[in-house]
């Protein structure tokens, strides 16, 4: 599951990724989030936040 945190004004979109089954809500490691139909990107830290930047082209995130 992807929480998002903030948009903030520099254009970043913030959140935690974790499994829905975790009743713990502990992060996923090095979850990959990509905006979809780009080549912008970013990797879930050891307790499964991430920032990345945002983009015109698309609001649909890809996560794996």
């Amino acid at each position: 599951m992807l929480i998002p945190s903030l948009l903030n004004g520099q254009g970043k979109l913030e959140g935690k990724i974790y499994d829905l089954s975790d009743k713990d809500e502990l992060g996923l490691a090095g979850a990959n989030v990509i905006w979809a139909g780009t080549t912008i990107g970013a990797s879930a830290n050891a307790a499964g936040y991430f920032s990345i930047k945002r983009v015109r082209e698309t609001n649909k995130l890809i996560i794996s």
